[in-house]
């Protein structure tokens, strides 16, 4: 499949490049939670990190390609039915930084107390690219 390269994704991306990369998250989105059900958390992280890096390179800062990466996963995703939660857009997010050369941290953090709740995001050199959660949730594990 065609994906948006780091260079390009430094720049406005088109109609067509912002289907390409919707497609590209609805397909990635699958992929991942058939693993994540199957075969569990370490699992599915091992495979989103280990997806080729087809579009590597470019002009584009890496601070920049992560931010729009991060921006398409969370917009692609909350427009879909189905499974749009936190641990699924991390993971979708963490396979295409991946693929094109860039890491990212899974960080899985919980809200402790009355008012119990876990969440999950991905950061990259200690800047949220997922919504953190607003402070409120304690980091438990990064992965």
């Amino acid at each position: 499949m065609i994906v948006p390269s780091r260079a390009k994704l430094g720049q406005p991306l088109s109609a067509p490049w912002k289907l390409v990369l919707a497609i590209e998250v609805v397909l990635t989105r699958h992929r991942v939670l058939v693993r994540l059900r199957r075969e569990g958390l370490h699992e599915a992280l091992d495979y989103a990190r280990s997806r080729p890096a087809g579009a590597s390179g470019g002009d584009a800062s890496a601070a920049t390609v992560s931010h729009r990466l991060a921006r398409g996963v969370a917009l692609t995703l909350w427009a879909l039915p189905g499974d749009g939660r936190c641990l699924a857009r991390s993971l979708v997010l963490m396979a295409l930084l991946a693929r094109r050369g860039l890491g990212g941290r899974l960080l899985i953090g919980v809200r402790p107390g009355e008012a119990f709740g876990a969440h999950a995001w991905v950061e990259r050199e200690g800047r949220p690219l997922l919504e953190p959660g607003g402070g409120e949730f304690q980091t438990l594990i990064q992965l």
